[in-house]
């Protein structure tokens, strides 16, 4: 399992356009997390799906994205979650438990 969260001052970012960074999270076989920060300053969203390709990532989660964007990921065959709000520690977690969706706010306890 591999997925990227779009990342904005240690949050998910408001749109994918104003990611600072993206954080590519993999599981590996025996649970063990890989977590990697990707400078995403200067990407267009079409060159962040790229690497999101080329890094074989299959789950997208982000706060706002734009319709032409969900369909290019749609066309890439990468899943997404829009709409998260959160800080990404909680919303890494939220994932890896299997109990992220859209249109959530995760604040910690």
């Amino acid at each position: 399992m591999k997925f990227a969260v779009c990342c904005l001052n240690g949050r998910v970012s408001p749109l994918v356009k104003y990611s600072r960074e993206v954080v590519v999270v993999s599981v590996g076989r025996r649970g063990q997390k890989i977590i990697k920060k990707i400078p995403a300053v200067s990407l267009k969203p079409s060159e962040l799906i790229d690497l999101l390709q080329n890094m074989k990532v299959g789950l997208l989660i982000c706060g706002g994205i734009k319709e032409e964007c969900q369909q290019v990921l749609r066309s890439n065959n990468i899943e997404f979650i829009k709409n998260v709000i959160g800080n990404i520690d909680d919303v890494v977690k939220s994932c890896l438990d299997g109990t992220l969706h859209a249109d959530v706010v995760i604040n910690s306890p």
